[in-house]
C-alpha cells in the first residue's frame, strides 16, 4: 500500500470522528460555530464586567484608604508644625518683652540672677551687651559651659561696654566662660567671687583703670584663664586658684604692665599664692624686671 493511500484513509477516519462528535451535540455544523460564538460572547461579557467592578471598587477602596492616610498625615503634620509656631511665637513674645527695643537692653543687674533659671529657660533671643551687669548671674544654679550655651542659642555675651560688674558670676555655677573684655576705669569687684565650679575663661582682657578687687576669690576649681590686654593695676589676687596651668600663669607674667621707669613709689604686686611654685626664676625675673612682686 503506497503511502498516500494510508494518509488518505487515515484523514477520512479523523473527519467522520470529528462529523460523529459534532452530530451527537449538534445537528449542524452551523449550530456549533453559532454556540461557540455566543460562548465566547458570555464569556467576554462576563469578564468585562468583572474587570469593571473590581477596577472600580479597587479604585475607590484605594482613593478612600489614600484619603485617610493623607487626611491622618495632613492632621499630624498640621498639628506638629502648629505647636512648633506656637512655642517660637511664645518665645518671641518674652524675649521681646525681656530683651526690649530689640535686644537694646543695657541695664542687666540682676537679669539672670538666681535659681529661677535654668538651662531651658535661659535662652535669649539677642545679644547680651550690658552697661549696668551688677549681680547678672549672682548665685545662678546652672551648671553648663555658658560660652557653648551662648554659641548654641546665636547669641553672645559682650562686656566691653559695661560701666558695672560688681558679682557679675559671683557664686555662680558655670563651669565655662568665653571672652570677657572689661571698659577701662570701670568697677568689677568680687565678679566671679565663690564661683566654685568655674575651671576655664577662655580670655579675660584688661583695661586700664580697673577694679579687679578680689575678683577671684575663692575660685577654688579654675585651671584656665588666658589674661589679654596690660594688667595695669594692682588687687589681682588668685591665690585661692592652685589648679591653674602653667600657661595660665605666664599669660599673667606676660601681661603685667612695665613699671620698670616708675618713679612713684607705688609698690606693684601681683598674688599667685602656691602657684609660685610652677614658675622658673627666670619667669618669675620677667616680672621682677617690670617692676612687679609676685607673692
Amino acid at each position: 500500500m503506497s503511502v498516500e493511500l494510508e494518509s488518505a484513509k487515515r484523514i477520512g477516519a479523523l473527519t467522520q470522528k470529528i462529523n460523529t462528535t459534532l452530530g451527537e451535540n449538534f445537528p449542524t455544523l452551523s449550530e456549533a460555530v453559532q454556540a461557540a460564538l455566543d460562548a465566547q460572547q458570555s464569556n467576554d461579557g462576563s469578564y468585562d464586567e468583572g474587570y469593571s467592578a473590581g477596577y472600580t471598587q479597587g479604585k475607590q477602596d484605594g482613593h478612600s484608604e489614600g484619603y485617610e492616610s493623607g487626611k491622618a498625615d495632613g492632621v499630624q503634620e498640621g498639628y506638629t508644625n502648629g505647636v512648633a509656631d506656637g512655642k517660637q511665637a511664645e518665645y518671641d513674645a518674652f524675649w521681646d518683652a525681656y530683651q526690649p527695643n530689640g535686644g537694646g537692653l543695657t541695664h542687666y543687674n540682676g537679669a539672670f540672677a538666681g535659681t529661677r533659671w535654668t538651662s531651658e529657660t535661659f535662652r535669649p533671643k539677642y545679644d547680651i551687651v550690658p552697661n549696668y551687669a551688677n549681680l547678672l548671674f549672682w548665685a545662678s544654679e546652672m551648671e553648663i559651659d555658658l560660652a557653648q550655651h551662648l554659641e548654641d542659642c546665636g547669641v553672645k555675651l559682650d562686656f566691653s561696654q559695661t560701666w558695672t560688674g560688681t558679682q557679675a558670676f559671683a557664686y555662680s555655677w558655670f563651669t565655662r566662660i568665653g571672652e570677657i573684655s572689661l571698659n577701662a576705669n570701670r568697677n568689677y569687684t568680687s565678679m566671679f567671687g565663690l564661683a566654685s565650679k568655674l575651671k576655664t575663661i577662655d580670655k579675660f582682657t584688661m583695661r586700664d583703670g580697673v577694679n579687679i578687687n578680689n575678683a577671684f576669690e575663692n575660685c577654688t576649681a579654675l585651671e584656665n584663664i588666658i589674661f589679654d590686654g596690660a594688667i595695669s593695676v594692682n588687687g589681682l589676687n588668685l591665690q585661692w586658684s592652685t589648679l591653674l596651668s602653667h600657661d595660665s600663669l605666664m599669660s599673667i607674667i606676660n601681661a603685667l604692665e612695665d613699671y620698670s621707669a616708675d618713679t612713684s613709689g607705688t609698690a606693684w604686686t601681683v598674688t599667685i599664692g602656691d602657684n609660685i611654685a610652677k614658675l622658673t626664676d627666670e619667669e618669675l625675673q620677667i616680672a621682677k624686671d617690670k617692676g612687679w612682686t609676685v607673692v
